[in-house]
């Protein structure tokens, strides 16, 4: 199909102009740069490329796509998919299922989506600068499509501890008797099972309970407290503690949401 790239290059323009009222965008590097001759082959990046586009704001998302065309890439969907693909996410109105269905994808043939807001994708598309994101980033904060990435997985708490009484720890963490136990009848007691412990932590992971961060992050603490004590009394329940953290990664993290973490640093 012949495309007008007319009308697409007055669209970009308009796009880029209102960029510039925007100003220098806390989700881009540097203010945009306007290019010369919208018809130069230079501004057409994307080389085939396959762009996702989700939700709007500071643009409509008809507009981004507009632009995804004229700089020569094809709109994206959830049926089709390559390697590595950009994502451009809108600070309102995303789709959510779109989003976590970009992660999965990822995750099931190993590579990750690159996730950038409207502002990011337009400086990468007109400065060739590509936007980093990290840890703690206030731009992900302030951008709700962006944030709401972030909040999706966690990090696999560590159980490593220094050799101490652990008493800080006690006096800010979980307490030992906790809802798990209470609620869920998770024990490490030599008289439960293995079987017992698992059924008991598949009801606290499950929908309408504790969740499995919150399943985890009480185990990995219970570890460390202990690991920390000078004592060996404890030894035998760290071990079936460790042994529970290893199945529940196998079992509800590896490959699932709760394992994608972004930005990675």
């Amino acid at each position: 199909m012949d495309r007008d790239f007319s009308a697409l290059a007055r669209k970009f323009s308009e796009l880029v102009l209102k960029a510039h009222k925007i100003g220098h965008d806390r989700a881009m590097t540097r203010p945009l740069s306007y290019p010369s001759d919208l018809t130069d082959t230079r501004w057409r990046r994307l080389s085939g490329q396959i762009v996702g586009v989700t939700g709007s704001g500071p643009f409509e998302v008809a507009d981004v796509r507009d632009v995804v065309t004229f700089a020569d890439g094809y709109i994206g969907s959830k049926d089709v998919w390559q390697q590595d693909q950009m994502m451009v996410v809108g600070e309102e109105d995303f789709d959510e299922e779109y989003l976590r269905k970009s992660i999965e994808i990822g995750l099931k043939y190993e590579f990750a989506c690159e996730y950038l807001s409207q502002q990011a994708f337009l400086d990468l598309l007109l400065n060739g600068i590509k936007t980093v994101y990290y840890k703690g980033d206030p731009r992900i904060q302030a951008h709700k499509g962006l944030d709401f990435l972030a909040s999706i997985g966690f990090e696999w708490p560590s159980t490593d501890a220094t050799p101490g009484n652990g008493s800080s720890d006690l006096d800010t963490g979980w307490k030992e008797t906790s809802v798990l136990a209470a609620k869920y009848g998770y024990s490490v007691r030599k008289e439960v099972s293995i079987r017992e412990r698992q059924e008991a932590l598949k009801r606290a992971v499950s929908r309408g309970g504790l969740g499995l961060q919150a399943v985890v992050e009480h185990i990995a603490f219970l570890v460390r407290i202990n690991k920390a004590r000078r004592g060996r009394d404890m030894d035998e329940a760290i071990e079936r503690w460790e042994y529970d953290l290893n199945w529940l990664h196998k079992t509800y993290y590896e490959k699932s949401l709760h394992s994608f973490v972004w930005p990675s640093y």
